[in-house]
């Protein structure tokens, strides 16, 4: 059995999908899927939303990005990573809508801000570079 074997579905697929938009969604399903939700394939998926509830340390940041790098080296072993980078998005305060990755402003996160995680990973694909972005609610 392959990685990534075709599974059947309810509600049906998108449409046929090639290439670049192929990829694109098996890494976004790779990613927005939690491992256990799948009874088929308990361990399918990126375990991103144990990090919810976290403060966004960057020793979290780098834990999401090693988690990331992990389960598409697993699920999407044709795929070359190119770059992997999580950053915090604080949705209040004075810093609100602006990556946090190191001080001063995590400092604020660390006080109970509420933040995006934001996963930002580069491909490499026969047409050229492929960036893709996800964000989750920290």
């Amino acid at each position: 059995m392959s990685a990534l074997e075709p599974t059947l579905r309810i509600g049906g697929r998108p449409a046929a999908l090639t290439g670049r938009a192929a990829l694109s969604y098996r890494v976004l399903t790779v990613l927005s899927t939690q491992p256990g939700l799948l009874p088929w394939r308990a361990d399918f998926g990126c375990r991103l939303t144990d990090l919810v509830g976290q403060p966004a340390s960057p020793a979290v940041l780098t834990e999401a990005e090693w988690r990331v790098r992990s389960a598409l080296a697993r699920w999407v072993p044709d795929a070359t990573l190119l770059s992997c980078r999580a950053t915090a998005i604080p949705l209040q305060g004075p810093v609100a809508d602006r990556a946090v990755r190191q001080p001063p402003e995590y400092g604020l996160l660390a006080l109970g801000g509420e933040a995006l995680l934001r996963i930002s990973v580069q491909l490499s694909t026969p047409e050229g570079a492929l960036p893709l972005t996800l964000d989750l609610r920290l």
